[in-house]
């Protein structure tokens, strides 16, 4: 990325935001596209420009330098979002399991620091990895409790089916033998 200053953007009659102090003007590539879901707007006529807050662009500035292996980095990243990963998750699955997957969350970008590819922010693809491990544990927890349920019933029904008399038997054998 390259950056540019607020005068240099302004020499290219974007109808941006221009007066958000927090925010950095970015010209990325050539291509046009419009992107919704990002803070501001993308206008496109020879550049995108993409804008960024003061936070994104902390957190972008951090994770290359979790990229580059930098453990104080990534120690930040951690102290940023743990707590704000276990609050989230605790919306769909218990606290001790938000809280393990927040970490498993946050130690896959530590053990993932070189391949992987963030292409939008940085919280944005935390909380969507969160979101998806809860959703998963959450499928896992419901297909385990239907498994035990059923394997209940069978037992209960096999029990039902057995002659009374003939555990009587088998008591009286084993206490024999």
């Amino acid at each position: 990325y390259t950056t540019y200053t607020m005068d240099v953007i302004q020499d290219f009659s974007f109808p941006l935001y221009r007066h958000h102090p927090k925010i950095t003007y970015i010209c990325t590539s050539l291509v046009p596209i419009f992107d919704r879901d990002s803070i501001g707007m993308f206008y496109k006529n020879h550049f995108d420009v993409a804008i960024l807050t003061q936070r994104q662009q902390q957190d972008h500035q951090l994770l290359e330098a979790v990229r580059a292996g930098y453990w104080k980095a990534y120690r930040t990243l951690f102290e940023r979002y743990y707590p704000l990963l276990c609050t989230y998750g605790n919306r769909f699955v218990q606290l001790e399991e938000a809280e393990e997957i927040a970490q498993d969350s946050l130690l896959w970008l530590w053990e993932h620091r070189e391949e992987m590819v963030i292409d939008r922010s940085l919280s944005g693809y935390l909380f969507s990895m969160v979101y998806h491990r809860s959703v998963n544990l959450q499928l896992q927890n419901e297909a385990r409790y239907k498994a035990e349920t059923h394997f209940f019933e069978a037992m209960q029904e096999m029990l039902e089916e057995q002659d009374p008399y003939a555990f009587q038997e088998l008591r009286v054998r084993i206490k024999q033998a």
